[in-house]
C-alpha cells in the first residue's frame, strides 16, 4: 500500500465513523471542547487543499467560502444544516477521488517549503505532504471518536 492509499483509507474511515450520527451530534460542543465532528471535517478538506494544492502552486479545488470557516484557529460559528452536512460530507468523499487520481496522474511537480509551526514538521515535497496530511487528518479521527464518546 503506497501513501497515498494509506490516507485514503483514514479518509474513508472517518466518513464511516460520523455516517451513523444525527445532525444534532454532529453540530453537537460537548463541554471541554473548542469545536464539533462538522468542523473537524471541514478542517481535514480545507487543510488537504491548502497543503496539497496551494503549496504545489495549483488552484484549490474547493470553494474559497470554505477556507476562513475551517482554517486552523478556527471553531464553528453556527451549526450545520442538514444540505450543509451533506454537501460537506460529499465534499469529503469528491475530494478525496480527486486527490487519489492526481496524484497517480503526476500533476503535483512542484512544492513550496513550509514549516508546520505547531508540530515544527518540515513539509518540502508532496511526499512529505501526504504523511503530513496522513497524520493531520489521523489526529482528526482520534478527536472524532473522542467527540463521539462525549455526546453519546
Amino acid at each position: 500500500m503506497n501513501r497515498i492509499e494509506v490516507l485514503v483509507k483514514v479518509r474513508k474511515t472517518i466518513l464511516k465513523s460520523i455516517n451513523d450520527l444525527s445532525l444534532n451530534e454532529v453540530n453537537e460542543i460537548p463541554a471541554g471542547f473548542n469545536n464539533n465532528i462538522a468542523w473537524n471535517l471541514g478542517n481535514i478538506l480545507v487543510s488537504q487543499q491548502s497543503v496539497l494544492y496551494r503549496c504545489s502552486g495549483l488552484p484549490v479545488k474547493l470553494d474559497e467560502k470554505y477556507f476562513p470557516l475551517y482554517k486552523g484557529g478556527t471553531k464553528p460559528e453556527a451549526d450545520l444544516t442538514t444540505e450543509e452536512l451533506d454537501t460537506l460530507k460529499s465534499l469529503f468523499e469528491e475530494q478525496t477521488n480527486i486527490m487519489e487520481s492526481d496524484f497517480s496522474q503526476g500533476v503535483f511537480k512542484e512544492y513550496r517549503e513550509w514549516n508546520h509551526g505547531m508540530t515544527g514538521i518540515d513539509i518540502d515535497s508532496i511526499d512529505t505532504a501526504i504523511q503530513f496530511l496522513t497524520f493531520h487528518e489521523s489526529l482528526h479521527l482520534g478527536y472524532i471518536m473522542a467527540l463521539k464518546k462525549a455526546i453519546s
